[in-house]
């Protein structure tokens, strides 16, 4: 009887042991799939961002080298600019293109007229007057805006 009452307890033991390391086992599986989760999202997030920051900085710098806007912006040809951009505003992907002059005043806005001939804003245009092609992001609360700024003359693309 104490030799079948002993492979009893030790079979319990088993039973209890097995369960502990199922349960670890799970747990420790779940954990290691969240890190792996979050780490791919991030890192996934983080090239979406890049991507449309590079897509935005590449259709900036296009239409900052069409031929002839340089003129028309230096002469501030306000329907000129807009002759020329509007036909890209519909096969563009961008939300909305703004071209501005060095003094930050808007020359063209796709989606606001109104704003014509006012500053523009965000502050971020300092380093395109120097000749620096920036790309920047404002976070909101849904979404992020994409906005690439090419140095020749205040012209950016969002």
């Amino acid at each position: 009887m104490s030799l079948l009452h002993n492979f009893r307890r030790l079979n319990e033991t088993q039973t209890l042991f097995s369960g502990k390391a199922v349960l670890a086992l799970v747990c420790f599986s779940c954990l290691l799939l969240v890190l792996l989760g979050t780490i791919l999202f991030h890192f996934i997030d983080r090239q979406l961002h890049h991507d449309l920051g590079q897509r935005a900085r590449v259709q900036a710098s296009q239409i900052a080298l069409m031929p002839g806007l340089a003129a028309m912006v230096a002469a501030r040809d306000i329907p000129g600019i807009a002759r020329l951009i509007q036909p890209l505003r519909a096969e563009s992907d961008a939300s909305y293109i703004v071209i501005g002059d060095t003094e930050e005043q808007h020359l063209y806005h796709s989606e606001s007229p109104e704003r014509i001939n006012l500053p523009m804003i965000g502050g971020d245009n300092a380093e395109v007057l120097k000749g620096k092609t920036i790309i920047s992001c404002a976070r909101a609360e849904l979404a992020c805006r994409y906005a690439a700024k090419p140095p020749s003359s205040t012209r950016s693309i969002r």
